[in-house]
């Protein structure tokens, strides 16, 4: 089956972005979910609620599939806790073996926002298109469009975010556990470009080490799983150009999920 647009370029953040969310901070991430379930003929449905205390929300998600072969919609709502609000949600999804259709439709303050994405694969070849319409401005602004191509032992990723970000990678599998990626960034707009190299090695299956570099910076990252549901992550960035200075960074993060 193609994959959704939210999974495009998963193995790059998972490379690049992961275990690095804590620097600079003591955080402790709770998720809670329970989920009800019931299957009637060939329509089922399936009700999450989830409590975050990242950002105080609760979500709830009702979920009908079997309507049509491939055919799954969504909808929800969020409850912000500090702010008292609820913000709706309805989503529809088409999913077959080369295409994934996507349309997603958020509404604040009873003003929706509308994403819509396709992706498409055959052969390896992955190719991603995403815009959205905020109904509140009337402005439909382009997302993001990118190709990727994924083989035995590498990923190479390419993206185009908001017209004017360029990014591309490549991710290779070096050994079983051990993965190396290079990722390049250029914008035209202000003129810049950015160039990391990361690693990725797996002791076993409850330990993990992370390592990224960059022009002026060395991330270091592990992440230790305790027990089933209970991760442990220490991080920390050093910058290169003033080692012997206190101006490194370091954190460190529990999160529990059930």
């Amino acid at each position: 089956m193609a994959p959704s647009y939210y999974d495009y370029g998963r193995k790059e953040r998972e490379i690049f972005d992961i275990g690095y969310n804590v620097l600079g901070k003591c955080k402790i991430d709770l998720s809670t979910c329970t989920q009800f379930g019931i299957t009637a003929s060939v329509i089922s449905l399936a009700e999450k609620w989830n409590m975050n205390n990242k950002n105080n929300n609760i979500t709830t998600q009702v979920l009908i599939g079997g309507l049509l072969p491939g055919f799954l919609l969504t909808t929800g709502g969020t409850f912000d806790c500090e702010k008292h609000s609820i913000a709706p949600r309805v989503r529809c999804e088409y999913t077959n073996d080369y295409v994934s259709l996507n349309l997603d439709t958020k509404f604040e303050a009873l003003k929706p926002i509308i994403d819509a994405s396709a992706i498409a694969v055959y052969n390896g070849l992955t190719g991603i298109f995403f815009v959205r319409y905020n109904t509140s401005e009337q402005v439909l602004q382009f997302g993001q469009i990118g190709l990727s191509y994924k083989a035995k032992k590498f990923v190479v990723t390419t993206t185009v975010n908001n017209k004017y970000n360029f990014s591309g990678s490549i991710i290779r599998k070096c050994i079983e556990r051990l993965y190396l990626g290079l990722k390049v960034c250029w914008s035209p707009v202000i003129n810049r470009s950015y160039i990391a190299i990361a690693a990725q090695y797996r002791i076993n299956r409850v330990v993990m080490f992370r390592a990224k570099i960059n022009l002026s910076q060395l991330y270091l990252s592990s992440s230790i799983q305790i027990k089933k549901g209970v991760n442990l992550t220490l991080a920390s960035i050093l910058e290169c150009h003033q080692f012997n200075q206190i101006s490194h960074k370091f954190g460190i993060g529990l999160q529990l999920t059930c």
